[in-house]
């Protein structure tokens, strides 16, 4: 196939595509995007690989021609562009995507260490992650998350978003100049899937009284029956509770600084602490042995996300029944026995609502309000409901008192 002139190239600027202009020469056109690219084989990989030779735009043929000769000059003498780019020696070129996470995730300053030890967890979840990242196909990742779409479509979501962060600073270094993990690529290699919303079961909010004495019979033994009974007072979700840190607790104040990096919605969360949350908080700095709240007796960091799920499905025999859903008996509780406004509720449940002047009121007028209806909520759990109803009657006064 013959090489073609400037003018025909000049013709296919237009023309979005990859088009053949010289050998292992390309021009890729996307829109505004025009650049020069070079095929070749990774001397480091033995796999199809692509270099940058310039914007199509600024550059000329004859320019990108003799990039493309130096660009096959290295690799004839065993040499990833790449590496020597960066200074590197050849056997320093096969960067595996292992490793690039782990860089990645230090360049996160702003990460908690909860997110951090997240995203290295998905991260390393995927097959390639010993290859190195410059070799790593489209065809690699939709392997490797297909088993995770129709089984676990969250945590699959979850992995494929680590993943493109990754690739993002490996194309941001030019080490490749494509992102296979991006949805626009990896959306024709996945079945599309329809969206059903998920109803956690959940304990029934007359049963918890019940359920929160059988529960307390086993605390002595089982450190993830005292974090249980913790999350249900507080309607925190399961992330946020294991990995709290002993620096987030005020006893003075009684009440748990959430800070934002460790929340769902990104925003810091105070909660408000009844007495029963304070005295499980106190039990456990009296055991305290690091700065994590709920430090698993067995391994380094805190307990396992599975911990509380493992408790009651094996230890109390609620096969049925999910940690998350007690969110759900907290919030049908308040809906159905209190007088609790839906904002306050959202509150609680830490729902990112309305716009950043609601956000801010509930950040600080909600928060009172929230500590009397989870002072009665763990009331009520414990037991001390009065005899005629399911709840102690409520104070208006008490409640505006708390504004």
């Amino acid at each position: 196939m013959k090489d073609l002139t400037a003018k025909q190239v000049e013709k296919l600027l237009t023309k979005d595509g990859r088009h053949r202009v010289a050998k292992h020469l390309y021009i890729h056109v996307n829109g505004s995007n025009r650049r020069y690219l070079v095929r070749f084989q990774n001397p480091a990989t033995g796999k199809p690989s692509e270099a940058a030779a310039g914007d199509a735009m600024t550059t000329s043929l004859d320019a990108a021609k003799d990039k493309r000769d130096t660009i096959m000059k290295l690799v004839a003498q065993g040499v990833s562009p790449s590496a020597a780019k960066r200074g590197k020696a050849p056997g320093d070129a096969g960067l595996t995507f292992e490793q690039a996470a782990e860089e990645y995730a230090r360049l996160k300053d702003d990460w908690g260490s909860h997110h951090r030890e997240a995203f290295l967890r998905y991260a390393k979840q995927a097959a390639f992650a010993g290859l190195p990242v410059a070799s790593i196909t489209a065809a690699d990742v939709t392997a490797a998350i297909k088993p995770k779409w129709s089984t676990a479509p969250v945590a699959a979501k979850h992995c494929l978003m680590a993943w493109r962060g990754v690739f993002d600073m490996v194309r941001g270094r030019e080490l490749r100049i494509d992102n296979p993990a991006e949805w626009a690529v990896q959306k024709w290699h996945l079945a599309k899937r329809k969206h059903v919303t998920v109803h956690h079961p959940a304990v029934a909010h007359a049963d918890m009284p019940a359920f929160i004495k059988a529960l307390r019979e086993l605390q002595a033994k089982h450190l993830p029956a005292l974090a249980l009974e913790l999350l249900i007072l507080t309607g925190v979700r399961s992330g946020e509770l294991l990995g709290a840190t002993w620096s987030e607790v005020d006893f003075d104040a009684k009440l748990w600084k959430i800070p934002g990096d460790r929340m769902k919605g990104g925003i810091d969360h105070a909660v408000p602490l009844s007495q029963r949350a304070v005295e499980i908080l106190k039990a456990q700095h009296a055991v305290k042995v690091s700065e994590f709240v709920w430090q698993s007796p067995v391994k380094k960091g805190p307990l396992a996300e599975g911990a509380m799920f493992h408790f009651l499905r094996w230890n109390m025999g609620k096969k049925g029944v999910t940690v998350h859903g007690f969110r759900s008996t907290l919030r049908d509780w308040l809906h159905s026995e209190t007088d609790c406004p839906f904002e306050v509720g959202e509150n609680i449940l830490s729902h990112v609502i309305g716009n950043e002047a609601t956000r801010a009121y509930l950040r600080t007028a909600a928060t009172g309000k929230a500590r009397v209806y989870l002072d009665r909520w763990s009331a009520f759990i414990s037991g001390e409901a009065t005899p005629g109803g399911n709840v102690l009657p409520f104070s208006t006064a008490a409640v505006q008192a708390a504004s």
